[in-house]
């Protein structure tokens, strides 16, 4: 990442850094000071770190849809201790329910993973 130099707002009051003069206004009537002070600002240079565009980002967002193959709610079967679920979402709502065989079967009904989720939400509640 790189750094460049970004003018802010400096509170004479507290030292709080402000982006813009509305910002400044707000903190002003938010934050108590002490008698003296005058609603005062001086603008101040200070070093910041760019963003990474995201673009060049090594990362991406995270959905939980039944369209992201890496969400709870992607449509994709697998077993555990020998019981096959359809999402991973039907899973972890079943784990919360170990000692109802009832809500679990009922879970284990649903149709998708964002209903399997609605019971256990339904059930908990």
């Amino acid at each position: 990442a790189s750094r460049r130099i970004k003018k802010l707002l400096k509170c004479s009051g507290c030292g709080c850094l402000c982006n813009d003069t509305p910002t400044f206004q707000e903190h002003c009537s938010a934050v108590e000071h002490d008698d003296d002070f005058m609603f005062e600002c001086e603008e101040v240079e200070v070093e910041v770190e760019e963003e990474a565009n995201p673009e060049e980002s090594p990362y991406f967002d995270l959905y939980n849809t039944s369209d992201q193959p890496l969400s709870t709610l992607f449509p994709g079967k697998f077993s555990v201790g020998g019981v096959e679920f359809p999402t991973l979402e039907h899973c972890i709502q079943c784990q919360r329910f170990e000692g109802s065989a009832e809500t679990q079967a009922k879970i284990m009904q649903a149709a998708t993973g964002e209903e399997a989720c609605r019971i256990g939400e339904f059930e908990e509640g």
